[in-house]
């Protein structure tokens, strides 16, 4: 896949991170994305910061739209643990398309801030970061 391909596609693995407008931590989460035209599907893994439920994970699956440079899903979460809502996420794909940021809300609940980085570039700048340690 060229470079030009792969900005314009959202398939792929993508390592997330959300925060949340109150006391509690950011979280992490990886993102599968599958891209057909403009329509996106796929799966989204966080893990158990709170520890509510017995589940050490939540596992989601998200549907929704890409065009041009803007991204919005809606992540469902399975309701096999205690979550079981959806969260709408809206954003903009980097003129790369290696980043997503936006926002993330749950109807008349909360909102807050996302951050999403295409695997590749994720492990290549973790990669950058251990290499200018040492």
């Amino acid at each position: 896949m060229n470079d030009a391909s792969r900005a314009r596609s959202l398939t792929g693995v993508w390592q997330g991170l959300f925060s949340y407008p109150e006391q509690f931590e950011p979280c992490p989460f990886t993102a599968t994305f599958i891209q057909v035209g403009d329509l996106i599907s796929g799966t989204i893994h966080e893990p158990n910061q709170e520890g509510d439920g017995d589940a050490e994970t939540f596992q989601a699956t998200l549907e929704g739209r890409s065009r041009d440079s803007i991204v919005g899903f809606v992540k469902t979460y399975d309701g096999a643990s205690t979550r079981d809502h959806s969260v709408h996420y809206e954003g903009i794909l980097s003129a790369d398309g290696d980043e997503i940021e936006g926002y993330w809300y749950i109807p008349g609940v909360w909102d807050g801030k996302f951050l999403m980085i295409r695997s590749a570039r994720y492990e290549e700048a973790a990669a950058r970061k251990a290499f200018a340690r040492a």
